[in-house]
């Protein structure tokens, strides 16, 4: 027989027997996974977390846009004393050429040290609105690497439950083969196990050494 059709008399008591095995001796196992989890503390601080993030930057939004109008004021007190140091030198000019001085750089002069003091708290205020904006933003940014850091550390830690237990579940097939082996009188039967084992168990159980033995699997 080359293949094997499904409408053949024994196709059934094929299936059947499979499943029987299977059911018998090929459990399916609920692994540990990465999986969305209601009731991880893990999960749900690292989303309070992502939440205070979004809030953090939408906060530092708003702040930006009080500094916006900080630059503003600024800006427009640079230009006025700008003007009035342009007026105040025109004055200047006209007093060492002989000519007539306007009224304006008279009026600059008295005006000038007010607006460069209003400048210098002006500077300070957009500064420290600034400030207020970054420490948002850097908080936001630690806030989001804790989250992303506790959930690395979290998939690390159900990765190295998941091996823990892929080896278990091997023994515990390998010992229930191995009574069934003997309920049948079959004593001789071997496995392979992988010789990297015998490297873990030498390090009392730290992988580090499967990384640094990389490609000498067969040594």
């Amino acid at each position: 027989m080359t293949e094997i059709k499904t409408e053949c008399p024994d196709a059934a008591w094929l299936r059947t027997t499979l499943a029987e095995m299977a059911s018998d001796h090929f459990p399916v196992y609920d692994l540990p996974s990465l999986r969305v989890d209601p009731n991880s503390s893990t999960q749900l601080s690292a989303l309070a977390d992502r939440q205070a993030a979004r809030e953090m930057r939408q906060a530092a939004s708003d702040v930006e846009a009080r500094r916006l109008d900080a630059a503003r004021v600024v800006e427009g007190l640079k230009t006025e004393a700008e003007r009035l140091r342009g007026l105040i030198a025109d004055g200047k000019a006209a007093l060492r050429a002989g000519e007539p001085v306007s009224p304006d750089a008279g009026v600059a002069s008295f005006l000038l040290p007010d607006i460069e003091a209003e400048l210098v708290v002006a500077e300070a205020a957009e500064a420290d609105v600034a400030r207020e904006r970054d420490t948002l933003l850097q908080d936001a940014d630690r806030r989001d690497a804790a989250a992303a850091l506790a959930l690395f550390n979290w998939a690390h830690s159900v990765r190295v439950q998941r091996i823990e237990l892929l080896l278990k579940l091997a023994m515990d097939e390998a010992t229930t083969l191995a009574e069934t082996d003997g309920g049948r009188g079959l004593y001789r039967t071997v496995i392979a196990p992988d010789r990297r084992l015998n490297q873990i168990f030498a390090t009392q159980g730290a992988i580090e050494i499967l990384r640094r033995n990389r490609g000498m699997e067969g040594v």
